[in-house]
């Protein structure tokens, strides 16, 4: 309890409650599968994203036209991230994540101003986002995923 308590916190303060969270479930559950743990933590994110997001469309004008096809590219990488880690055995699946989680940890408290200023990326004829790019979908073995935008 006292571990979710402190993870919802310091990801509503300054994002990576995960940082803390996903450490925690392998050491409070560690007979459990790494996909199940992966996903636990992954429900918790949504929740939070879905509640910041809900905030967010209330006060900024969105791009539905870049957003949407942006979160259907997500929801399928998502998944297909999620059934690489169930196929991935524990014995390396666990070592993996200790580690990729200890360095997003030295990345994020050495990077302390990543995303303070936005600067929108635009390409020579002035035009941002999926028309003047495509979109490369990359997954990680945490089952999350994002999509790059690649000049064209």
């Amino acid at each position: 309890m006292c571990v979710r308590l402190a993870a919802g916190l310091i990801d509503a303060a300054v994002g990576g409650g995960g940082l803390i969270q996903i450490p925690a479930l392998f050491n409070v559950l560690p007979a459990a599968p790494p996909a199940a743990l992966l996903g636990t933590n992954k429900v918790a994110a949504a929740f939070g994203t879905a509640f910041a997001a809900r905030s967010f469309v209330r006060k900024v004008v969105i791009n539905w036209g870049l957003v949407i096809p942006a979160a259907c590219a997500a929801f399928v990488m998502a998944f297909f991230g999620a059934a690489t880690v169930s196929f991935v055995p524990q014995s390396v699946m666990r070592p993996t994540v200790l580690v990729l989680i200890v360095v997003m940890a030295i990345y994020t408290f050495c990077k302390k101003d990543f995303g303070a200023l936005h600067t929108p990326h635009t390409s020579v004829s002035g035009r941002s986002g999926w028309r003047s790019s495509s979109a490369v979908p990359s997954v990680s073995t945490t089952g999350c995923s994002a999509l790059a935008p690649v000049p064209s």
